[in-house]
């Protein structure tokens, strides 16, 4: 269904993303990630791997119109600003930013959040399948996405700054 979302949506599949773009992405928001991951909890690699995975490293419509990462979509009790995509209600932001730290409130709000925290500790992994387990995205494979771009991009080690 998606985070968010009050109707269904179609599974979408992470395109072929190019190195270039994927690198280029992964350094624009790895310090926002370590900042979340101090903040609130969540470690930097799954988060910085969700906007990837979710942002398609960025070149997803939805951020592009949008400023939507996460693809949030709009729910009853949001009051921000929204942006209509294919039919469905999405969340709306000013600046990337923006969209990192709703995330990171959103998850933080979530009633298993508490759980996966304190079952997860620090291990990526678990936060990837618990995070999966929650429906938090609209990408088919969601948890193996997520799981690659980890692995393959190291992204593990800035769970540690």
């Amino acid at each position: 269904m998606g985070i968010g979302a009050s109707t269904p949506r179609p599974a979408l599949h992470l395109p072929p993303l190019d190195d270039a773009t994927s690198l280029a992405f992964l350094r624009r928001f790895s310090n926002v990630a370590v900042g979340e991951h101090k903040k609130y909890g969540i470690p930097a690699s799954v988060l910085l791997a969700c906007a990837y995975v979710n942002s398609f490293a960025g070149q997803r419509p939805l951020v592009l119109e949008a400023n939507n990462f996460f693809a949030l979509a709009c729910s009853p009790t949001w009051d921000g600003r929204t942006h209509s995509l294919n039919g469905h209600c999405f969340r709306r932001y000013d600046r990337a930013w923006d969209s990192f730290r709703d995330f990171s409130l959103y998850l933080t709000r979530q009633s298993g959040f508490d759980s996966l925290r304190r079952t997860a500790g620090s291990d990526w992994r678990k936060w990837a399948a618990g995070l999966a387990a929650q429906d938090v995205s609209d990408v088919a494979d969601f948890e193996a996405e997520v799981k690659k771009a980890v692995e393959s991009y190291r992204l593990f080690e800035l769970d540690g700054k």
